[in-house]
């Protein structure tokens, strides 16, 4: 309809066009540009989301990869420390990598360790780095599949008999992450008890029976710690805290044991070489002095020379002996007391071989003891029986004359103790930086 308002109003003549208004067309146009706006959320939305998704993707693979890194930065700091060209180093470290990687796979498949939670993968990395600090360290130059089988039984069956376990589990603190968690933690440490007491000369139920201490001991320390922090907390709290402490705690069990270890021997530290082992050898000299054997008065094999070659052939076969898994201190502890060792049987065995051939010389007749005095009996006595004996002693004798503690419950007082010190310095420092 068209009507001249002006016309009517003004006195001036103008058309006016007036719409006509369809209401169905306003409410479609208003959904559209609903919908319109709707769809550009929606996108947006979607957006954000693939974003957010991708720097998730990205975290998990630098948190995977630092992890890998601080996983296998002991065989990169012993790859790098003995190679000289960047192509030993790569070959070096592979090495290492694949044989770690090996053994890491095998616990697990063994421990029938299938799902990845990310209680289980943070398992598997401590794991990985113990294992790697246990091959930089010498003692896992290969694949030892029966010596990692032998101590993955050893740790199931000690996880099914150990009363911590069942306690825990009557408190609703253990689940199958936790375990898995007890088993990662456990066997690097295991190897290492075991391979300790195998160098010493150690087998059989006297090795299980170190750890089984260890073992009780680690989960002991754990499990105060997760009940005694806080009365307060929860199931899950606890658990939290005891899988957190384990690994800690077994450091503090694992440093106890060297320590008490160290100390039965009841040896100070010595720094033998090949031209001062002789000094070390105080009742040996002796008896070479009391049965001296024709050595005073020979011209060439005199006590000069016989001390030479006893303090060499001492010094070459103490010197396989160190424990790969003990630094220099403790190593000189430990040769100091097989030094000790050494000279009661080296003195034992040449008091015995004079003896023998003081009496054999004693029953010759005048004739044959001149004859034995112009060939045989013109040299001074050989000295290949006692170096025998001595060899005999140290493979298959050693390990009954090293008396290693036997009082456990001394020890489990040491490893409190020493968590006690540590417990409450944690604390002290926890409120000084909260003041």
């Amino acid at each position: 309809m068209e009507q001249d308002f002006d016309a009517i109003y003004t006195g001036r003549a103008q058309t006016v066009n007036v719409p006509s208004v369809n209401p169905s067309e306003i409410i479609k146009k208003k959904r559209e540009a609903q919908q319109k706006d709707t769809d550009l959320k929606s996108k947006s939305d979607v957006v954000k989301q693939r974003k957010s998704l991708e720097i998730k993707k990205k975290s998990a693979r630098i948190r995977d990869f630092t992890n890998t890194v601080a996983e296998i930065s002991p065989l990169i700091d012993v790859s790098a420390s003995n190679c000289s060209s960047d192509e030993d180093f790569k070959e070096s470290l592979l090495t290492y990598y694949c044989l770690q990687q090996k053994i890491k796979q095998h616990v697990f498949e063994n421990m029938g360790i299938t799902a990845y939670t990310p209680e289980i993968k943070s398992s598997g990395f401590n794991l990985g780095y113990n294992v790697s600090r246990l091959i930089s360290s010498g003692a896992l130059n290969n694949f030892e599949q029966e010596k990692i089988n032998l101590i993955i039984d050893m740790i199931t069956e000690l996880n099914k008999s150990s009363n911590v376990v069942r306690e825990l589990y009557e408190q609703n603190v253990i689940t199958s992450d936790t375990l898995v968690n007890i088993k990662c933690s456990i066997f690097p440490y295991a190897i290492k008890i075991e391979s300790i007491l195998d160098q010493m000369g150690f087998y059989g139920d006297k090795k299980l029976i170190h750890v089984k201490w260890f073992h009780n001991m680690s989960l002991t320390l754990a499990k105060d710690i997760a009940f005694n922090w806080d009365k307060y907390s929860g199931f899950r709290e606890r658990e939290v805290l005891f899988e957190n402490m384990l690994k800690y705690c077994c450091e503090i069990s694992m440093d106890t044991w060297l320590e008490q270890i160290l100390e039965s021997l009841d040896s100070d530290f010595i720094h033998i070489t090949e031209t001062n082992l002789i000094d070390h050898l105080p009742k040996f000299r002796a008896a070479t002095r009391k049965y001296t054997m024709g050595y005073e008065a020979h011209q060439k094999y005199n006590f000069d020379w016989l001390e030479s070659e006893f303090s060499s052939y001492v010094y070459a076969l103490l010197s396989d002996k160190k424990i790969t898994h003990f630094n220099n201190k403790q190593n000189g502890i430990y040769i100091g007391k097989l030094v000790k060792l050494v000279d009661e049987t080296l003195e034992k065995s040449w008091i015995t071989w004079s003896e023998e051939m003081i009496e054999m010389i004693q029953n010759m007749s005048l004739q044959d003891r001149k004859d034995w005095f112009q060939g045989e009996g013109s040299k001074p006595m050989k000295t290949i029986g006692i170096k025998e004996d001595l060899i005999s002693f140290i493979d298959e004798d050693i390990h009954n004359h090293l008396e290693i503690f036997t009082d456990q419950s001394e020890l489990e007082q040491r490893s409190k103790t020493r968590l006690a010190i540590l417990w409450g310095m944690s604390n002290a420092i926890c409120k000084k930086k909260s003041s």
